[in-house]
């Protein structure tokens, strides 16, 4: 197999790892996914540059989308990483990632889930023998709410 293709499998493990790790609630995790000076840009809160500044963000802007849609107690999510296209440059590369992330939860008397389809903005780099996160800006493109039954 040569190179290139083994930095794209290298570079789907880390984008598919990002969606399990923070469905985990594994933030410190998922920050050590980026370079240390690495950054995250969200709709729901300023940049975010260096590992433990990442992990606050990802925590808090879970918390303000259940806060938003009323899922009181345990809030559950699921982040499907979908179609996922990159270009490579030797030890950098730039990505981009279409997902959807569902967050349920109780929700009061009526269970609800609220589905996000997302577009994640990346730039890569690999450092030693592992590809990092270098930033990722993500972008809502929209939000359904859904009954949740079962």
């Amino acid at each position: 197999m040569d190179r290139a293709a083994e930095d794209r499998i290298e570079l789907r493990a880390l984008i598919d790892t990002y969606g399990v790790l923070v469905d985990q609630r594994e933030f410190d995790r998922v920050a050590g996914l980026f370079v240390p000076d690495g950054l995250l840009t969200t709709s729901v809160g300023p940049p975010a540059v260096g590992r433990r500044a990442i992990a606050t963000s990802l925590e808090s802007a879970l918390a303000w989308f259940a806060d938003r849609h009323g899922l009181v107690g345990k809030l559950v999510t699921q982040h499907l990483m979908a179609n996922h296209v990159c270009e490579l440059r030797g030890v950098t590369a730039t990505g981009v990632v279409y997902a959807t992330a569902r967050l349920g939860g109780p929700g009061g008397a009526s269970p609800r889930a609220v589905i996000n389809v997302l577009r994640y903005e990346d730039r890569y780099e690999r450092v030693g023998a592992q590809w990092r996160l270098r930033s990722r800006g993500i972008v809502r493109l929209w939000s359904e709410e859904a009954r949740l039954t079962g």
